[in-house]
């Protein structure tokens, strides 16, 4: 399966080799449009990726909850909880069944369709939970981020705020991101708060739409400028509502469909 996500002319990211991205910026930024074409070129794939969505704010990413099929989308610390849960559970069945295929068996080498998180303000959570809560948290989406390339489990986290450590999230999972982005100006101490200390930042003014990348692949500490794809917002919706119609986002199908060859 072709997992390629085309940013610009010549920055691709590949969804599944690349697994985990993180997209920081301050609001209107042009993160949250930047992760809705993610999400459409992810479910347009000719095995649509399954999609789930944690959105704690409420923001657009929550009608998902419209055109997805019943609990894909969480927001209250219940719903988010019980998501998280979930999402794991059915990664644990496709690495049970990925063990049942020859020696060495990955999701890239059978194909099989990718499944993604994608968690919205992951920040706006995090910091309203006790240290029980947190530890709770914390343990389920480390799981999901070191175990997710394997088995074709994704993770993308949008943060408003630039600091990743800030942001609340754990070192294990920082760790884990295929591609960070950030979105829009900011401070040098912030874009190393995203990207970390050993990179060096591009001396280029940004706007709306831009912003600066690291991919998995290109070289250790080492950012490109970019502008993001624009298209119709309206447009990227009405892709979206075509691409969940039907059976395209079905849990138990695509968990362990092989195509053929």
């Amino acid at each position: 399966m072709d997992d390629t996500i085309k940013i610009t002319k010549s920055i691709n990211w590949h969804a599944l080799k690349q697994i985990n991205c993180l997209i920081a910026g301050a609001r209107d930024s042009g993160k949250s449009f930047l992760a809705l074409y993610l999400i459409v070129r992810l479910i347009r794939f000719s095995l649509p990726t399954q999609l789930f969505v944690i959105d704690p704010k409420r923001s657009d990413l929550s009608r998902f909850s419209k055109i997805l099929p019943p609990n894909r989308v969480a927001s209250d610390k219940e719903e988010i909880f019980a998501l998280l849960d979930r999402y794991l559970a059915l990664m644990k069945k496709r690495a049970n069944f990925v063990l049942t295929q020859p020696f060495g068996a990955t999701a890239a080498s059978l194909g099989i369709p990718l499944y993604y998180l994608v968690y919205d303000e992951f920040g706006a959570l995090t910091s309203l939970l006790n240290s029980k809560e947190r530890k709770e948290h914390d343990a389920l989406l480390s799981q999901i981020a070191l175990m997710g390339r394997q088995f074709g489990f994704g993770l993308i986290c949008l943060m408003q705020q630039s600091s990743v450590v800030n942001g609340g999230l754990s070192t294990a999972v920082k760790q884990q991101f295929g591609m960070v982005a950030h979105m829009g100006n900011a401070s040098s101490d912030y874009y190393r708060s995203t990207f970390g200390s050993g990179i060096q930042l591009p001396a280029e003014e940004l706007g709306q739409g831009e912003g600066l990348i690291w991919i998995q692949g290109f070289g250790q500490g080492f950012l490109r400028a970019f502008k993001a794809p624009f298209i119709n917002p309206l447009r990227l919706w009405e892709q979206c509502i075509i691409s969940c119609k039907g059976d395209h986002q079905d849990d138990l199908k695509y968990l362990t469909m092989i195509p053929s060859h």
